[in-house]
């Protein structure tokens, strides 16, 4: 049976409390159920009525208000059924539903209430939306937009929350997330302990998300983009541990801005992400992360960070975040290669850690690690900042200060190169993360392990005015003070621009011949190699070295930069060349730094002997400069320097032995102080 009510049809049910349940609608049916036959219950004082199955309501819009319940609904169509306790409401412009300060609006709306009036099920058909404030966080809110459908229903005594196509979920205060489908599992939020449960419906709080298809998340501290997404939300009490205060998030793991006011934004890129986040106070704090495919994580620095210092980006297959909201914080990204870049560093390997509380990052594995610096491997100020990298086999440790390296290191700058087994490098300050580097990151000491190459060249702009090699069994280089210490045996190999025509003094008396094919220019290249066996030390800021025991060095004129000069060959030098033998070597670099030609001194001490193809000259001190061409000899208590000179093939040797002993190789003049001895004649050919 049903009963008809038309045009501008007003239903209003007086409250106690002086308000009033409404409905407004253009047509309202009702229907009703004829009570059965059976007989009353003896103690009914009436007999049984119609009941009241089904409500309809239609209107241009129909509009129902309750203001018991603090609710109103609006759509062309509205139906209640009481006997399932459902409530369906259509209009092809927009259904609205409010209930306290949550308001629904889509297409169509279909609600069944669950037992005891707790929450029931939901189906909304879009294009719709869905706004309310969120419980316990005042001036916040929530709102969800759907295409498609939105449905909610119990689920393992829980609510399961879904919406379809063009999904987009927000609030305002942590931000939005767009995708193609998301799924939300809510669960009851328990009354605070010592409480007795609230009565009326229970209220929800999200435990798990999933989103697929297009996601996109967008917040203050993140935003990224990702084929699928899970979040799971587990609630947090007071601080259980005493580094639950220190909450960085991701930011624990890099710089943190934030001391002088700047905020960093992440930005996330991987085909899924997994998070997990404790709710604290019912607001998310970020715990652990994992990411999976193509993974970038990118620091976005906020306004007014330093134009010059450069943000973090984590590049891999695989990433994992740790503790995130403790001073535990730990991340792992897994990649062909995975790369961790901040602050002036780059690294790259199979898989690279970082744990911030005890301040370390390490690659088990084969690995790059790149670095500025404003000094070279040599030690010289460069005229601007360039980047070293090494390469390792091993594993790299770094802790912040000191970088170790292990097996088979290669070390790159521009125009130099560094090969050994070991390395260490220290920069100039401790880079703690999850704090900013406020000066420029230099390297400070270069310490070497397992068998030495460094391999440099230098320039003048475009013109290549030297090159060296050197090789020892450990090295150490201090890039602030200089100061360079390395163990032997090795070796030390150099070519650099320089006058020849004199290296070997005039030319015997006789008809004059042409030069030889194939000698070097007058203006050409000087070869220099020191053989030694204990140690070198030295500055190399003020441009000495020292070598110790049983010390070879063989000078001369080479063709090119490739060409050496053999200081251990049985036939002794020939040409312009000679070869140096004593127990301790100094060099000296003299003149300005950068000069294309600089002068070179070198010192000998201890059994100093040096050849040439017509001379030898022994003391037990001898010094020699390529500015002069000034060979100064020494000798030592009763043993006297000596000078030996072969003027012309098939002459008798001209001899002197002295105290002291000058001899300008480039006009064969000879001064001698304190003679002991002499013969021959030393006058040079006219």
């Amino acid at each position: 049976m049903a009963a008809n009510f038309e045009d501008q049809v007003d239903v209003v049910r007086p409250l106690p409390d002086g308000g009033a349940d409404e409905l407004h609608c253009d047509l309202l049916t009702i229907y009703f159920d004829k009570p059965d036959d059976s007989p009353p219950p003896a103690t009914a004082s009436r007999k049984r009525s119609w009941e009241v199955t089904r409500i309809e309501a239609r209107g241009q819009p129909a509009e129902a208000r309750a203001a018991s319940a603090n609710a109103f609904v609006q759509g062309a169509y509205l139906e209640l059924d009481l006997r399932s306790q459902s409530v369906l409401l259509n209009d092809p412009r927009e259904v609205t539903v409010r209930y306290d300060a949550a308001q629904l609006q889509a297409a169509q709306v279909h609600y069944v209430a669950g037992p005891d009036g707790q929450l029931g099920k939901l189906w909304a058909s879009g294009p719709g939306t869905f706004r309310a404030q969120l419980p316990g966080r005042a001036g916040e809110t929530f709102q969800t937009s759907w295409q498609g459908q939105l449905q909610l229903r119990p689920h393992e005594g829980k609510q399961l929350l879904s919406l379809v196509e063009k999904v987009e979920i927000g609030s305002t205060q942590t931000g939005n997330l767009q995708s193609d489908e998301t799924w939300i599992w809510l669960r009851p939020i328990p009354a605070p302990a010592g409480q007795p449960a609230a009565k009326g419906p229970a209220r929800f709080e999200p435990e798990r998300i999933m989103a697929t298809g297009n996601v996109a998340i967008d917040s203050t501290p993140l935003s990224g983009a990702f084929d699928r997404l899970e979040a799971w939300f587990q609630p947090l009490t007071a601080p259980a541990r005493p580094d639950v205060a220190d909450r960085a998030g991701i930011a624990g793991l890099a710089s943190s801005p934030h001391a002088r006011g700047i905020s960093p934004h992440y930005h996330l890129r991987s085909q899924t992400v997994q998070l997990q986040f404790g709710l604290l106070d019912r607001k998310p704090v970020l715990q652990n992360a994992a990411l999976e495919g193509n993974v970038s994580l990118v620091e976005q620095p906020g306004e007014g960070a330093g134009a010059g210092e450069a943000p973090l980006s984590v590049r891999g297959q695989q990433l994992e975040i740790r503790q995130a909201d403790t001073p535990q914080a730990g991340l792992s990204v897994i990649g062909q290669p995975a790369e961790v870049t901040a602050r002036g560093l780059a690294i790259f390997g199979p898989a690279v850690h970082l744990t911030k509380g005890d301040n370390k990052l390490w690659v088990e594995g084969p690995g790059k690690m790149t670095l500025p610096i404003d000094r070279d491997l040599q030690g010289n100020r460069l005229a601007q900042r360039q980047a070293l990298d090494v390469q390792w086999q091993d594993r790299m440790v770094f802790d912040g200060q000191t970088a170790r390296f292990e097996h088979n290191i290669l070390a790159s700058a521009q125009s130099q190169q560094l090969q050994t087994g070991q390395l260490e490098v220290k920069l100039n300050q401790q880079i703690l993360f999850g704090q900013s580097v406020q000066e420029p990151i230099d390297v400070d000491r270069v310490i070497c392990r397992g068998g030495v190459v460094l391999d440099s060249a230098s320039f003048s702009g475009m013109t290549q005015t030297s090159w060296e090699k050197l090789y020892v069994a450990n090295m150490s280089i201090n890039q602030a003070t200089g100061k360079i210490h390395a163990s032997g045996p090795g070796w030390i190999k150099s070519v650099r621009r320089g006058s020849t025509a004199q290296l070997a003094g005039p030319a015997p008396a006789g008809p004059k011949a042409a030069p030889p094919a194939g000698d070097p220019p007058a203006e050409g290249l000087v070869f220099l190699q020191v053989d030694f066996q204990r140690a070198i030390t030295g500055n190399l800021h003020r441009r000495e070295l020292f070598f110790g025991d049983q010390t070879r060095c063989i000078y001369g004129p080479v063709r090119d930069w490739s060409e050496e000069l053999d200081p251990q060959k049985a036939s002794g030098p020939v040409g312009q060349e000679f070869l140096l033998t004593c127990d301790q070597l100094a060099l000296r670099q003299m003149g300005p730094t950068g000069e294309d030609r600089p002068a070179l001194e070198i010192e000998a001490t201890g059994s100093a002997r040096v050849e040439g193809a017509a001379f030898t000259a022994t003391g037990q001190r001898l010094t020699y400069t390529t500015a002069k061409e000034l060979l100064v000899l020494e000798g030592a208590g009763q043993t006297p320097a000596e000078l030996v000179q072969q003027k012309r093939p098939g002459a008798a040797p001209a001899r002197a032995a002295a105290d002291k002993i000058l001899y300008w190789r480039g006009t064969n003049r000879v001064e001698v102080q304190g003679v002991r001895f002499g013969s021959g004649s030393w006058e040079a050919d006219r």
